[in-house]
C-alpha cells in the first residue's frame, strides 16, 4: 500500500500531467504551395497552398535528418495564398515568396529568416500566378519569369536584389505559367523548362 503511494506522491510530472491537444505530425494534403531548401539551416521550408478546398498560411519546415520530420512554425506571415514561388537567398540567408492568389492575385514580396516573415514594402511585379522563381548565386539576385495575371499570360523578367526588384527588358521565352526554373551553379545559368501558353511547353531557356 505505502509503495502504491510513493509511487504515486513521487511519479515524475510530465507522467502524471500533459496537455491534452492534437497536434499535426506533417502537412495536409496540398497543391500549389511553394518550397525552397535554406541552406545555411539545412531545412526545407514549405509555405502556404491550397488544402481541403481552401488556401492556407501555413510555415512548416522538413529538417531531413534521422528519416525527416516536419516542424509546424506558429508564425504570422503571409495571407493564405496559392500559387507563388519561393527562392532561397544564400548571400542573405532569407526565403524570398513572391505573389500568389488569396481572394485575388497578389504582388507582395515576403522574406523568411527562419524565425519571422518581414514583407517587404516595395514595388515590383504585377500581381500574379504560377511564375518561376530561383535564386542565382553568382549575381546574388533572384530570377522570376512569367506566370498568370489579370491581364493574361505573361512573359517579363525581373530579379530582386534584397531592396530592389528590376526588369530585365530582353527578349525569350513566349508568355507563359506553371513553368519551372533552377539555378545551375556550375554553369551560371538559370533554366527554365516547360509551362503552358494555349497548350504544354517544351521549350528548354537558359538565362
Amino acid at each position: 500500500m505505502f509503495a502504491v503511494l510513493g509511487l504515486l506522491t513521487f511519479a515524475p510530472a510530465p507522467a502524471r500531467a500533459q496537455a491534452v491537444e492534437w497536434n499535426p505530425l506533417q502537412p495536409f494534403p496540398r497543391v500549389n504551395h511553394a518550397m525552397a531548401f535554406d541552406s545555411a539551416r539545412g531545412v526545407t521550408v514549405l509555405f502556404g497552398g491550397n488544402a481541403n478546398g481552401g488556401d492556407n498560411s501555413e510555415t512548416w519546415e522538413w529538417n531531413g535528418a534521422g528519416g525527416g520530420t516536419w516542424t509546424l512554425r506558429a508564425v504570422s506571415g503571409p495571407s493564405p495564398r496559392d500559387g507563388h514561388a519561393m527562392a532561397y537567398d544564400a548571400a542573405r540567408g532569407v526565403t524570398v515568396l513572391f505573389g500568389g492568389f488569396g481572394n485575388v492575385r497578389n504582388g507582395e514580396t515576403w522574406e523568411w529568416n527562419g524565425t519571422a516573415w518581414a514583407q517587404r514594402m516595395v514595388s515590383g511585379p504585377s500581381p500574379r500566378t504560377g511564375h518561376a522563381m530561383a535564386y542565382d548565386t553568382a549575381r546574388g539576385v533572384t530570377v522570376l519569369f512569367g506566370g498568370n495575371t489579370d491581364s493574361f499570360y505573361n512573359d517579363e523578367t525581373w530579379e530582386w536584389d534584397g531592396t530592389s526588384w528590376t526588369q530585365r527588358p530582353v527578349g525569350g521565352p513566349l508568355a507563359r505559367y506553371n513553368g519551372a526554373m533552377v539555378y545551375d551553379a556550375a554553369r551560371a545559368v538559370t533554366v527554365l523548362f516547360g509551362g503552358y501558353n494555349n497548350g504544354p511547353n517544351g521549350e528548354t531557356w537558359e538565362w
